[in-house]
């Protein structure tokens, strides 16, 4: 008791009480008024964000897809120019015409109108005539029908990616030459279309000889009716008078004028 009557507090309460103040102190910071509600608006506001970021990165993601795919068809494409060019500078195909694509019906102006394949072939067909970057999937087989697919692997996982037709023009006495196997070819148009085997195999309507068109999309696209690329090209042996005489009828349909340019121009 102090003079006045009061209980004194002892040295040990005294502390208690500082300890506590401060740790009320401590508690009583800028996390101390967090109430549920203040939790409940936060979360919708992070599905608000979610909701409205989602729908652009799927856009985003699979109009990145398309572009892959399409300059994979690209390539594709290319390759099978190429490939037929060789043969056309190595003469292989002298004797054995299985070594270039098959003709098509349509010449002249209507070349480009070839129509499109309208059977595709199923997975385990695919693999009759599949071409593949791996040696143990590859049939060996360098071309099909005019009016036919040719599945095409090119991850090498044995799964067709891509299904290529490749046409030529009709060979005739203006762009061939004559021998024992009948009519050579040394100059004709060459026509090459790729689509997206997994696009055109979940498709309904019938194969588009347009090409498809790179668009923004969370979907395949146009890639289930339309090829991803499309190739028109002109191709002769060029090492020759013959070859240049049936290349500048192909473009020009002049005889007597390449043969002119020809004479002139070029020594036998």
């Amino acid at each position: 008791m102090n003079l006045r009557g009061l209980p004194v507090m002892s040295n040990a309460a005294f502390n208690y009480w500082v300890r506590r103040w401060r740790r009320q102190s401590q508690i009583s910071g800028p996390e101390s008024g967090l109430t549920l509600l203040e939790c409940i608006v936060a979360l919708v506001m992070m599905s608000v964000v979610a909701v409205a970021i989602t729908p652009p990165l799927f856009l985003a993601t699979a109009s990145r897809v398309q572009s892959n795919r399409a300059e994979q068809a690209i390539q594709v494409a290319q390759g099978e120019v190429d490939k037929v060019r060789v043969t056309m500078e190595r003469r292989d195909f002298t004797n054995n015409l299985a070594l270039l694509p098959q003709e098509s019906s349509n010449g002249g102006s209507e070349f480009e109108k070839t129509p499109a394949p309208s059977i595709i072939p199923d997975p385990e067909s695919a693999r009759k005539t599949m071409e593949s970057t791996r040696s143990i999937y590859d049939t060996g087989v360098p071309f099909v029908g005019a009016l036919e697919l040719r599945p095409v692997d090119v991850d090498g996982d044995g799964l067709p990616d891509f299904a290529v037709q490749t046409f030529r023009s009709p060979a005739s006495d203006k762009n061939s030459i004559e021998s024992e196997s009948g009519l050579v070819p040394v100059a004709f148009r060459l026509g090459v279309r790729v689509w997206s085997y997994p696009a055109i195999q979940r498709a309904s309507k019938p194969l588009d000889i347009t090409a498809a068109s790179l668009q923004l999309t969370s979907s395949t696209g146009e890639q289930g009716v339309k090829p991803l690329a499309v190739i028109y090209t002109q191709l002769a042996v060029s090492d020759t008078r013959e070859g240049y005489e049936k290349m500048c009828y192909l473009l020009n349909g002049n005889t007597e004028e390449c043969k002119t340019k020809t004479g002139s121009e070029v020594s036998p």
